[in-house]
């Protein structure tokens, strides 16, 4: 449910003119299986090496190399270096492998990951209602701009957004604000016209406040690495984006 009071929306007056959304683990999400079946698919390739391991100490490898990323370039797109998590999974390993196979074993990955992702519920019946509402609609996302634009084909979302900011593109995440800074200006909006729709306390809530920007949180599975806001309001369905967005 949501946990506050509506944001006063008059379409006259103009107040909110547009909603922003991050996309993986708010638009998108995992169907569950996609960490299980990405272990089982590089224990086979360690195998193929004689490299033995077990898929519970590759989970925890993982686990540990991605906070390592996120630790050391929060809000920094170094992260999206080609075959960076894979290279040091094998690093930790101590096994040698060539780039173009870690490419190739990425690619792989990335496919699966597509795959078995997911629109989350009532995603574009909420995206259409908004665009009928006349609201213009952004994309502001943390990743890299050739994945993030992939994703958003995959599932057909291109046609919903007026902008889509993808934070390789303008060279830092969204902790730093630049990718919102991109977006109001592309769409011509001031901070206080906005709500971002977002999971992450330290990224889609935390950039978005620095602005002025109004935050509602959607639960998700992501851990916290940086510093931190409140979230004007929190819900666990997109739907619940109607009752936040009407007028009083």
């Amino acid at each position: 449910m949501v946990t506050n009071r509506f944001i006063t929306v008059s379409r006259d007056d103009g107040m909110i003119k547009a909603v922003f959304f991050d996309l993986w683990d708010t638009l998108l999400v995992d169907r569950g299986v996609f960490r299980g079946e990405r272990n089982k698919v590089i224990l086979e390739f360690l195998k193929s090496l004689d490299k033995k391991t077990t898929l519970e100490e590759l989970d925890k490898l993982f686990t540990e190399v991605h906070d390592h990323i996120e630790a050391k370039y929060f809000g920094s797109v170094e992260k999206y270096r080609f075959g960076m998590g894979l290279s040091l999974i094998f690093e930790r390993l101590g096994v040698e492998v060539d780039k173009e196979t870690t490419k190739a074993l990425e690619e792989k990955l990335w496919k699966l990951f597509l795959h078995e992702g997911n629109l989350r519920p009532h995603a574009k019946e909420i995206l259409s209602y908004l665009k009928r509402r006349g609201y213009k609609l952004a994309v502001v996302t943390n990743w890299s701009t050739v994945r993030g634009n992939e994703a958003i084909d995959t599932f057909d979302l291109r046609k919903y957004f007026d902008s889509i900011v993808v934070s390789e593109d303008v060279g830092g995440e969204k902790s730093t604000t630049l990718p919102f800074r991109v977006a109001l200006e592309k769409l011509g909006l001031k901070p206080e016209e906005v709500v971002m729709v977002g999971d992450r306390d330290d990224e889609d809530i935390f950039g978005a406040k620095l602005l002025g920007i109004k935050a509602v949180k959607i639960y998700g599975s992501h851990r916290v690495f940086g510093e931190t806001r409140k979230a004007d309001y929190e819900i666990n369905d997109l739907i619940e984006l109607k009752e936040i967005l009407r007028s009083e």
